[in-house]
């Protein structure tokens, strides 16, 4: 018989939230520059529904980057599917919020749904009142983690889930950031935690983790994994090498976006 500790039991909770925010975790994809006629793996995005409206919600470099639109889509019957929708871009040339929404049209929506489930406000975080030093699941879908075959056209993905604790140990004004609207995690690759291991290992590097979901999870006691429930607290938008940060825009900044769009108001006016 097996004594858990209570560190097993910890990542035992964040394996299961990890299994369950992948299901809300699409891999973005859109048309490949050096292969003609394939698809290439550029990010993250976190499905997202609200009063009716089905959204999909990633950072604003993976829809638009360099002032041009990006043609994503998603993986359906292991063929590519443009997402269509209305857009909102909020850039992070100046206030680095770096944020992109798109309210699907039925045809994406439903695709979506075939393929993957949208969280409700029942599972979202309420930033205000978290303590500063917290520790958080980012999950998303790194581009070293995806084999992707042009000639044959098939493409095999692994989802990457890190525990990582926030931290105010960076120069926030000097990148543009605030406190108060973005999230600094902790993020060294060769010292990594990952989910359900309980050991340190050499993470990947995280390009292709923007526009994922930051993960909450509020309880380490339970009487039943499946009662865990992760809340969203935040969507990757940034990560700096040299510092060892993953940067998120906080879920309150993005709420405001999405009622924002399904009010039809521009924001920050």
């Amino acid at each position: 018989m097996r004594i858990l500790s209570l560190e097993d039991n910890v990542h035992m909770i964040y394996e299961e939230a990890a299994q369950k925010a992948v299901r809300y975790t699409p891999i973005l994809f859109a048309p490949s520059e050096k292969h003609p006629g394939s698809i290439d793996p550029i990010g993250s995005a976190v499905l997202f529904k609200r009063d009716g409206h089905f959204l999909l919600l990633t950072a604003g470099h993976c829809i638009k980057n360099k002032g041009r639109l990006t043609n994503i889509g998603v993986l359906h019957k292991r063929d590519f599917h443009q997402i269509e929708g209305e857009m909102m871009v909020v850039p992070g040339e100046h206030n680095q919020i770096d944020i992109g929404l798109v309210r699907l049209l039925p045809k994406t929506r439903d695709i979506c749904l075939q393929n993957f489930a949208f969280l409700d406000d029942s599972h979202r975080l309420h930033n205000n009142g978290i303590p500063d030093h917290q520790a958080y699941l980012i999950v998303g879908h790194p581009a070293t983690k995806i084999s992707n075959d042009h000639k044959k056209k098939k493409i095999k993905t692994e989802a990457f889930a890190h525990i990582s604790q926030s931290t105010l140990e960076f120069n926030f004004e000097k990148y543009h950031f605030t406190q108060h609207q973005h999230l600094m995690l902790q993020f060294d690759r060769r010292r990594s935690t990952i989910t359900g291991s309980g050991m340190m290992s050499i993470s990947p590097y995280p390009q292709g983790v923007s526009g994922g979901g930051v993960w909450f999870v509020p309880d380490y006691f339970v009487q039943d994994l499946k009662s865990v429930t992760p809340q969203i607290a935040g969507i990757v938008i940034e990560y700096f090498e040299s510092r060892r940060v993953i940067v998120a825009t906080k879920f309150d900044v993005v709420d405001y976006l999405l009622q924002s769009i399904l009010t039809g108001k521009t924001p920050f006016n």
